[in-house]
This record gives structure tokens, C-alpha cells and sequence, in this order.
């Protein structure tokens, strides 16, 4: 018996994606939707496959896809996402995820690639195979490094001034939903997969102006 856990804040999303899967054979279920749900489980149990929701609150999907991974190189971890899986996939694969579904997949793409993910593969679109490269060299990196928006980088001013997602949203009339995702945009860019590391990177890199790093 293979077990999977599901994670997403969204609770429905995940009781459907499990009504999706339970159609195959011999696979325990678990279900998770906040992050103490999340740290319960994985204290409780392991699991051979994690069908991870990228955007969560507070700690996002990748920092508990490494988290995971840390504790137990095992599992595979599968990344979960509404958004676009072209300009994404290979930020996690990079980071050390699986894979990578998207939430628009059908029922029976999303029970292929669960089956392919317990079998050791990663199973794609052809067309998004065409598209990307998972294997790319330093020169490629910088080669094809994308400049933030002005969005973007007003965000990333924010987060190195530790400012929170919902002030963000508040301060740019934007909602919260709109500044997670200009996250997720700003994670990809810069190469990382925490706010941590975004600050990090944006100071040593200065990539924001020196009157907010002082």
C-alpha cells in the first residue's frame, strides 16, 4: 500500500484531488490544509509520495518540500499549482521537488502522474517538454535571468523592510492572493524558494536601494 499525502490551504481542492486519485488502487490518502495540520501528519507518519500546494500561508510549499527532503530524502514531493507550470518547473525542480502538476491537469493526467511519480518518473505535456530545459549551465542561468517588474521590485523592497504579505497588499491596494503571487514571480527570478533567502539575496546582490538596507 503506497501512501500519499495532499496538501492545500484549500481544503476543497484537496478533498476533489483526493476524489480524483482514490480511483486507483491501493494508495492511503492523507489530507492536510493548514500548517498545523502539516506538521501533525508528518510527525505521525511518512509517505512515499506529497502532492504539494506551492502557495500556502505563511511557510510556502518549497520550504516544506526541503524541509521534507531533509528529513526524509526518500519521499517524493510533487509540487501542486494553479499557476504556470512552464515558468515554474524548473525553479523547483532546481530546488529539489519531483515534479510538477498543475491544478487545471484532468483527472486522468492527475492520476498519471501520480502513478509515474511512484514508479520513479516525472511525466510531462510534450508541448512544456519543447519548451523548457531542466538541465541548464551557469552561463544559460545568468543568460536567462528576467528582471523584476516595477510590481516586483517595490514588493521586494517591502519584504527586505520585513514588511508582511497582507501590509504589502494593503500599502499597493493590491489583495493577498496578487502579492503571493508576485512572490512566487520574484522566487522564480531571483532563484530562491524562501523570503529568507529573497532578502538575502537582494542584499548581497543589492537589489534594492542602500537607503532601505540601512
Amino acid at each position: 500500500m503506497k501512501k500519499l499525502l495532499i496538501v492545500d490551504d484549500h481544503e476543497a481542492v484537496g478533498v476533489g484531488t483526493k476524489a480524483i486519485i482514490e480511483q486507483l488502487e491501493n494508495i492511503d490518502i492523507s489530507l492536510a490544509s493548514t500548517e498545523s495540520e502539516i506538521e501533525a501528519v508528518l510527525r505521525s507518519s511518512t509517505f512515499d509520495l506529497v502532492l504539494m500546494d506551492m502557495h500556502l500561508p505563511g511557510k510556502n510549499g518549497l520550504e516544506w518540500m526541503k524541509e521534507i527532503k531533509a528529513k526524509h530524502p526518500e519521499t517524493r514531493v510533487i509540487m501542486y499549482t494553479g499557476l504556470d507550470v512552464e515558468s515554474h518547473f524548473n525553479l523547483c525542480v532546481d530546488m529539489g521537488a519531483d515534479g510538477v502538476i498543475s491544478k487545471n491537469s484532468s483527472s486522468e493526467q492527475i492520476r498519471l502522474a501520480v502513478q509515474s511519480a511512484f514508479q520513479g518518473y516525472i511525466l510531462m505535456p510534450l508541448e512544456l517538454m519543447k519548451k523548457i530545459r531542466v538541465y541548464r549551465n551557469g552561463a544559460n542561468e545568468a543568460a536567462e535571468t528576467t528582471a523584476l517588474t516595477d510590481r516586483e521590485q517595490q514588493i521586494l523592497i517591502e519584504v527586505v523592510k520585513g514588511t508582511t504579505n497582507l501590509e504589502i497588499a494593503e500599502l499597493l491596494f493590491l489583495s493577498q492572493r496578487s502579492v503571493e503571487r508576485d512572490l512566487s514571480s520574484i522566487y522564480r527570478k531571483l532563484r530562491v524558494a524562501s523570503r529568507v533567502e529573497a532578502v538575502e539575496k537582494a542584499l548581497k546582490e543589492k537589489l534594492v536601494p542602500e537607503i532601505i538596507i540601512k
